[in-house]
């Protein structure tokens, strides 16, 4: 019997619980954040760099803490790094709705982004060792929630402006609820119970599992995959206004659209990663939204771009949590070491990706530019299966 099997299935289903609301509360805080820019610009008075330095400190953080995480997170007591790290997260909400200067301001970012980065590599971790053989399941449905938080937080954003609420005031009644609901787990929970957990893990193998070449795969999977997505999420406004001629409202609805498919996408997985392999549904689905993403793009239809966009993310949606499935199904017992640095290769993506996707469409126009969204999508899938050919 496996040391997920002793645990007693009501705190089993306690902690995934758990797990799947701090995910979505996790999405729902950095959406949120990242519409409120503006108004944090307004408010300290900055200037175009000044607001670069905090998302560079956001991402430095981030990095950070998923090399660090890479080496540390399978040594840990899972259950117990989630609780700290909860607890750091709260007290950042509660920070930035403080009256704190530029400077401590560019501190709380750089608190932020280990934050949001470690909850990801430890979350995942934690919820694919409690259930072994539906990692994929779980991980779908994490993520699923994780969608909804990110697709919520502008739009709440927005009526809190709307209604002149100060987004200090928000976000500081938003950390506090986060540290309530930390306390009520902390206390509901068995200890004893989850302690078995901690069995699972063989930290000795952090640095050969990292040479291994299904971990390279896996990596460069989530650097193509979450390139493209940030990719069409910066440059797909740009992208309908130059290129199509569309109205800012086309964009914004194509881009709802694109992020419901994800949702959908994610949804979907938790029946499908049951009856199939987590690296087939990557590869057949990041084809078929590679090739509708191009078709889309060189098209400059409109409606076609809409229902193109739409669909790429319901067919490649679930890549995220399915690349996670296959690392944690392939290295059982340092989940934490593999997660981390899946996570870590999509944490640069995010960063190069659009600038290469701006460098290209400098060079060249708009529509040359984001199809590289399409190729990066489709070479995930040619990449998968060279590696599939190279392996028998």
């Amino acid at each position: 019997m496996s040391a997920a099997e002793i645990i007693e299935e009501r705190q089993k289903y306690f902690l995934t619980f758990f797990l799947v609301v701090i995910n979505m509360a996790h999405g729902f805080a950095l959406s949120m954040i990242g519409a409120f820019m503006a108004s944090i610009y307004q408010d300290y008075d900055l200037k175009p760099y000044q607001g670069g330095f905090l998302l560079a400190a956001q991402s430095i953080g981030g990095l950070i803490a998923l090399f660090t995480g890479a080496f540390f997170i399978d040594r840990a007591d899972k259950t117990d790094l989630i609780l700290f790290l909860c607890l750091s997260f709260g007290l950042v909400l509660v920070f930035f709705g403080l009256q704190i200067d530029y400077y401590t301001l560019i501190f709380v970012f750089f608190l932020f982004g280990i934050g949001t980065k470690a909850l990801d590599a430890a979350g995942n971790s934690l919820i694919a060792d409690a259930h072994p053989g539906r990692q994929g399941s779980y991980l779908a449905l994490l993520h699923a929630f994780f969608g909804i938080g990110v697709f919520l937080g502008p739009i709440y954003a927005q009526i809190i402006l709307r209604l002149q609420i100060s987004w200090k005031a928000t976000l500081l009644l938003g950390g506090i609820l986060y540290l309530v609901m930390l306390v009520i787990y902390y206390y509901a929970r068995d200890k004893r119970q989850l302690a078995a957990l901690r069995a699972i893990s063989a930290p000795g193998r952090s640095k050969q599992i990292m040479k291994s070449r299904r971990l390279w795969l896996l990596g460069l999977i989530m650097f193509l995959y979450v390139g493209q997505m940030f990719g069409i999420t910066n440059w797909f406004p740009t992208y309908m206004g130059k290129e199509v001629g569309a109205q800012p409202n086309l964009a914004g609805f194509a881009l709802s659209f694109y992020w419901l498919g994800i949702i959908l996408s994610r949804f979907l997985a938790v029946k499908l990663a049951d009856r199939h392999q987590p690296i087939s549904i990557v590869s057949w689905g990041c084809l078929a939204s590679g090739l509708l993403l191009l078709v889309g793009f060189i098209s400059k239809i409109p409606l076609l771009v809409l229902a193109t966009v739409g669909l790429a993310g319901l067919f490649a949606g679930a890549a995220i949590p399915m690349v996670i499935t296959a690392g944690c199904i392939w290295f059982p017992e340092n989940t934490g070491t593999a997660t981390a640095i899946i996570f870590l290769s999509g944490s640069i993506a995010a960063v190069l990706f659009p600038l290469l996707i701006e460098v290209l469409a400098a060079l060249t126009n708009f529509t040359f530019g984001i199809s590289l969204t399409a190729l990066g999508l489709i070479l995930i899938s040619v990449s998968i299966r060279v590696f599939d050919a190279a392996s028998r």
